[in-house]
């Protein structure tokens, strides 16, 4: 009897180890995923540099709204630099050197993200870039961007003009631009005036372009080389 009874003890501590084992390593993968999961940063310090600065926020705003061809105007910009103790923390506007933006492209309208840096840390703000609100702005300049413009004689009389990479750009009376390889691509049945060369020299081409029923064309010279 006594044999059975230590016997039934041995059994009831086995299990209980197990169980512990079994708890322990449960809570070790817990602990695991959490820290490997998007929200296992909550319990990281923020990084700091060596001045005990953590990050930037931003102030004061400038200019948000622009037109198509508008230059980028910093001008009122400010930024809060936040530290640790959020007791020293400071301000930064647009003359300071270090404070650089980057992000602004108005060649086309719609909502651009504009990317603040200062120290290591940055920050982000929306600009809009509108379309013209005035009455439709007239072209001023029609240019072909990027043609290929040398060629040896026997590329010449082979080939003929590559339009690779080749496109329109139009320049407004408003001052802003439109064109690029994927808006606007040059093709090869744009161009006109091709001709086969006896010898090196220069010969001209022209380039058409419809849009909206109106044609634009721009001449362009090629050197031929032996």
């Amino acid at each position: 009897m006594k044999l059975q009874n230590n016997k039934k003890k041995r059994i009831i501590i086995a299990v209980v180890v197990a169980v512990v084992l079994l708890l322990v390593i449960a809570v070790g993968i817990a602990v695991a995923s959490f820290l490997n999961s998007p929200y296992g940063d909550v319990i990281k310090q923020p990084e700091t540099n060596e001045s005990g600065e953590t990050g930037i926020v931003m102030a004061s705003f400038p200019k948000q709204q622009y037109y198509i061809g508008e230059e980028f105007d910093s001008t009122g910009a400010k930024i809060q630099v936040l530290t640790e103790t959020n007791a020293s923390t400071y301000f930064v506007d647009y003359t300071d050197n270090g404070l650089t933006f980057s992000g602004f492209d108005s060649s086309t309208p719609g909502e651009k993200v504009i990317t603040v840096s200062y120290k290591g840390f940055t920050t982000t703000y929306n600009v809009v870039i509108n379309q013209y609100e005035g009455d439709n702005p007239e072209v001023t300049k029609f240019e072909v961007c990027n043609m290929f413009t040398e060629y040896t004689l026997s590329e010449w009389n082979n080939g003929g003009p590559s339009a690779k990479n080749a496109f329109y750009k139009f320049t407004y009376n408003d001052g802003s631009t439109y064109g690029s390889r994927e808006e606007t691509p040059v093709s090869r049945g744009h161009i006109y005036g091709y001709t086969k060369m006896e010898a090196p020299g220069t010969t001209e081409i022209t380039v058409k372009y419809i849009v909206d029923g109106v044609e634009y064309s721009a001449t362009v010279t090629i050197t031929i080389t032996e």
